[in-house]
């Protein structure tokens, strides 16, 4: 095997690593970038800084984990990487027409909405209640009371005759609170004022919300209850990504609480998200560290430690010498291994797999999927430096006439002070690799008994007359993507009509349309659903 040398980018990133950038107006690896007096100031507190954060995240395999979990959440600022409450809230629509849809959904005492309201205090640490107001002025306002059952079941408690709720402001309202889950019940007519006739039943009035909810993995479903007149009585979960498959999120809670002591023929469910796909480290039966990775793998590229952080969207994969990596990595593009693999794995040219993909088709079906390689050794640099500049402090400077002068010891932002930290996601990106690693033949979705589709997603190097040897040997971090590259969307999936009540001799299709139309234009194609990160130690480089 060759041995190729470091391309100079990533010899030049991995070296300012191996310095941890100490700073000094007298010279060093890197110029502190402000005026000499600042310099000298500041030397010793970016020297402090630099120490910590090097002891924090660049000593061991567990910092560089923690430092690729920070830059994965940040340039995955929604959906599954972000932090959501043990936290409901739930909203009233207290308008006038609800009070007999509620009645009837709570018949002899008891009912759907005590079940909605019991599973809610189970699944939740924290209940926070709220109800809408009709005409101008504060349009929700907390619900004080003690006994939230009770207060729901009496009549004087519901706005007066003519009355609406301002059913827009409020999924607004939710939407914006991606990190927990809001449950909205209501009967789905929105009027635009108190004026009675001001509903437009024919107004898609939640597009734009129930988009931008969507749009970030997130989870909508309905409850729909038929009610007296043909009208509908709806429970919507609003479930961030994050708990979208939880069987202890609200939605999931409900329906099972509900199927066991069987209330659930009183409803129909209708679920929405444009994540139809569940994502799972399959257990191979070796140790933890080890799944997943083909096993000539483990045994020759010396101490490696990895992260499966499959429900946040990524695996981490941290070696501890790149030369060692790159050079198994050339053997087995190459097939030096193709009598040395564990047959009971089924890993022959995979080099990272089982990783199982289930596509349920309730809204999209994936069509076919796509692996994109980068190098991310900038941005993953440009991270660090905004994590620095972040905790950049400040020295102050006493001269011979006694005046005070404060120096932010920020070097990253032109001691400038933290207010200019920035991490724009035009660095989030690294630059593509081309012909090194592709998606193994394998990972193509069949068709199951259950009309799912499933795939064992595995990764390979590409055939050994295409495989890039220098590429492979320049390369700095690494990061494999895999994406939905294409989708179906078939709209008769779902019962739209569910939607729907006749209203004035025609049909209200506000919230029906809403959906309908958000999926419609959601369409997921080219989304990302899992990445691969690949790490080396500074100090596994002859520099």
């Amino acid at each position: 095997m060759k041995n190729y040398p470091i391309s100079p980018l990533a010899a030049g990133f991995w070296a300012m690593l191996a310095s941890f950038l100490f700073f000094s107006c007298d010279g060093g690896p890197v110029d502190c970038g402000c005026d000499e007096l600042a310099c000298e100031v500041c030397a010793d507190k970016i020297e402090i800084l630099e120490s910590r954060y090097s002891k924090q995240y660049l000593e061991d395999a567990n910092g560089y984990h923690e430092l690729i979990a920070a830059f994965h959440a940040a340039t995955n600022p929604s959906g599954s990487a972000g932090t959501v409450k043990d936290q409901i809230d739930l909203y009233f629509d207290m308008s006038d027409g609800m009070y007999e849809k509620v009645q009837e959904a709570e018949a002899q005492g008891t009912g759907l909405l005590t079940d909605l309201i019991n599973v809610s205090t189970s699944v939740g640490n924290k209940l926070s209640y709220f109800r809408l107001e009709s005409g101008t002025g504060e349009k929700i306002r907390p619900i004080e009371e003690p006994n939230v059952r009770q207060y729901v079941r009496t009549v004087s408690n519901y706005n007066s005759s003519f009355n609406y709720a301002p059913l827009d402001t409020a999924v607004a309202v939710i939407v914006r609170n991606h990190d927990r889950q809001s449950i909205f019940i209501t009967d789905g007519e929105l009027a635009r004022s108190d004026i009675r006739g001001a509903v437009d039943p024919g107004l898609a009035w939640a597009v734009k919300p129930f988009t931008e909810w969507l749009s970030q993995g997130n989870r909508l479903d309905f409850v729909v209850m038929p009610t007296s007149r043909d009208e509908r009585l709806f429970f919507i979960f609003f479930t961030p990504q994050k708990l979208a498959n939880r069987t202890n999120s609200g939605i999931e809670a409900f329906l099972e609480a509900t199927r066991d002591v069987n209330r659930n023929e009183g409803y129909r469910h209708l679920k929405f998200t444009i994540n139809d796909y569940r994502l799972e480290q399959q257990d191979d039966g070796r140790a933890k560290d080890q799944v997943g990775l083909n096993s000539t793998l483990v045994y020759n590229v010396g101490y490696y430690s990895p992260r499966y952080a499959v429900e946040d969207g990524y695996t981490h994969l941290h070696f501890d010498d790149i030369q060692a990596f790159a050079e198994f990595t050339e053997a087995f593009a190459a097939g030096d291994f193709n009598g040395d693999f564990d047959p009971k794995l089924d890993e022959k040219n995979k080099l990272f797999f089982n990783l199982q993909l289930t596509n349920e088709f309730i809204n999209y079906q994936i069509a076919n999927l796509d692996l994109k390689v980068e190098d991310f050794t900038q941005a993953l640099g440009a991270y660090m430096d905004y994590q620095r500049c972040g905790r950049a402090d400040t020295a102050i400077y006493i001269d011979e006439e006694g005046n005070k002068q404060t120096f932010w010891c920020n070097p990253y932002a032109g001691c400038a002070d933290t207010t200019a930290c920035i991490f724009p996601e035009s660095q989030w990106r690294g630059s593509p690799i081309a012909d090194l690693f592709t998606l193994h033949e394998e990972s193509v979705l069949k068709e199951e008994a259950n009309a799912f589709r499933t795939a064992s997603i595995a990764i390979k190097p590409v055939a050994s007359d295409k495989f890039d040897v220098n590429a492979l040997y320049n390369m700095g971090c690494a990061r494999l993507d895999l994406y939905i590259r294409d989708v179906n969307y078939d709209p008769k999936k779902q019962d739209f009509d569910l939607l729907r009540w006749p209203y004035e001799g025609r049909y209200n299709t506000g919230l029906s349309e809403s959906i309908r139309l958000a999926m419609r234009d959601l369409k997921p194609q080219n989304r990302l659903i899992y990445t691969y990160y690949i790490t080396f130690p500074a100090e596994s480089l002859a520099l």
